[in-house]
């Protein structure tokens, strides 16, 4: 299970909170409707990766999906977190 929470980043307000579960996902907060649930790049493998198919994935995957000045997600829950020491290089997934 991997918890995420998506928060506005100039006042921490909590905008999403979403949880990975063997079915897909859940969503909570003030975005739960706003949240586009579309395939995108998982983490750590470098994939596109749907809810559905790959929930720890997809989720992880979020913290790329919002880094902006105003806007962030972070990781706050992993039962099997990412590897410490290297970095995940988001450009070599893409372009693979």
């Amino acid at each position: 299970m991997v918890r995420v929470e998506i928060r506005q980043s100039t006042d921490d307000t909590l905008l999403a909170t979403v949880d990975s579960a063997p079915g897909g996902i859940a969503v909570s907060g003030p975005w739960e409707r706003l949240l586009d649930r579309s395939p995108q790049l998982g983490l750590p493998s470098g994939r596109i990766v749907s809810a559905e198919s790959d929930p720890d994935e997809w989720t992880r995957g979020l913290i790329a999906a919002f880094r902006s000045p105003d806007v962030a997600a972070r990781i706050v829950h992993d039962d099997d977190p990412l590897p410490d020491g290297e970095p995940v290089d988001l450009r070599a997934a893409i372009a693979a």
